[in-house]
């Protein structure tokens, strides 16, 4: 009888070594004996150890499914690590009482390698997917995890793809965590003001903000109250006033978000990962968040046009001059 264990780095989802055992008739002597020798494994290769995510690294997105590879999932690029910089991307797609946001886990799977590429280090990035992404969780790394590790000269990005709702009263904006529920979004939801509010008083260098949601309480990635007609006449914009903070979002107020079956994203977030991948690259090779907002506006409204839908993605501040890479 033997047993053998297939050691994984979890950040870049590669095999790294196995390991086996034999002769063992116990459960608890086998998995003794296998964590022995991954241990003299990783400690006799120090440059295989020093490879690894440092210790306490956040979870990390897993890779695709043998199957249903996503090309968007493999940037084109790799910039230098910046040791500073922090990111949240959040995915919520199977809510606990809602409809499917179709493809968001997919879509926050793929902003994460991206991250990676942008030089986020592994263990300074934060991947939240459905049940993960409930509104504790969204509270404790806005208000608790990135404060603590923000520096001056960090780089903060986040990303968010799932529902979003308005308040069918007050017309504000909010991101619908996984546990979010329409008819009580003061409790559940986590309002686009709080968001940016948290995001400015971190105090970083440049924090980029993209949102595939919308808040018009009608189409595939908003949520209503329930009783309440399909679409609320007047949303608050929420826009924020911070300089430092960029946010680029995939729609108007009173507007939806699509998604894309042929390429399992959402709309929004299929250009905006090819736009970083090179194709809203400027003449000296930049990619810009004005650039980006230029090459993706035109082809989100084109694909939302294809359902008989309005869709125009939107950036804050419009002159924003920050450069992603």
């Amino acid at each position: 009888m033997g047993f053998t264990a297939d050691v994984y780095d979890g950040a870049r989802s590669r095999r790294l070594f196995s390991v086996e055992t034999r002769s063992l008739w116990t459960w608890s002597g086998a998995m003794r004996d296998l964590s022995r020798k991954v241990a003299r494994r990783l400690l006799s290769d120090p440059g295989l150890l020093a490879s690894l995510p440092a210790a306490g690294a956040q979870p990390s997105a897993p890779g695709p499914l043998p199957g249903s590879e996503d090309p968007l999932a493999e940037p084109d690029y790799r910039l230098p690590q910046r040791p500073h910089d922090l990111a949240v991307a959040v995915g919520v797609e199977h809510y606990s009482d809602l409809p499917d946001a179709r493809y968001a886990v997919r879509d926050a799977r793929a902003v994460y390698r991206h991250l990676l590429a942008l030089g986020v280090p592994p263990r300074n990035v934060v991947f939240l997917a459905d049940d993960k992404a409930g509104l504790a969780s969204l509270e404790k790394y806005l208000e608790l995890w990135l404060p603590r590790r923000v520096k001056e000269d960090s780089r903060v990005y986040f990303f968010f793809s799932g529902h979003g709702a308005p308040d069918p009263v007050t017309g504000a904006a909010y991101l619908v965590p996984w546990d979010g529920d329409a008819n009580y979004l003061k409790k559940t939801g986590f309002p686009l003001k709080r968001l940016y509010a948290d995001l400015s008083e971190l105090g970083a260098r440049q924090t980029f903000v993209a949102l595939d949601a919308c808040f018009s309480g009608a189409g595939p990635r908003s949520v209503l109250a329930s009783n309440v007609r399909p679409l609320v006449t007047r949303v608050e914009s929420a826009l924020p006033r911070d300089p430092t903070l960029t946010v680029l979002t995939a729609s108007g107020p009173r507007q939806v978000s699509v998604s894309l079956d042929r390429v399992g994203h959402g709309a929004f977030t299929y250009y905006l990962l090819k736009g970083l991948d090179g194709e809203a690259a400027d003449a000296s090779g930049r990619v810009t968040a004005a650039g980006l907002e230029r090459y993706l506006a035109p082809r989100v409204e084109d694909a939302a046009r294809g359902f008989g839908r309005d869709q125009t993605p939107r950036l804050w501040p419009p002159d924003s001059r920050l450069v992603l890479r």
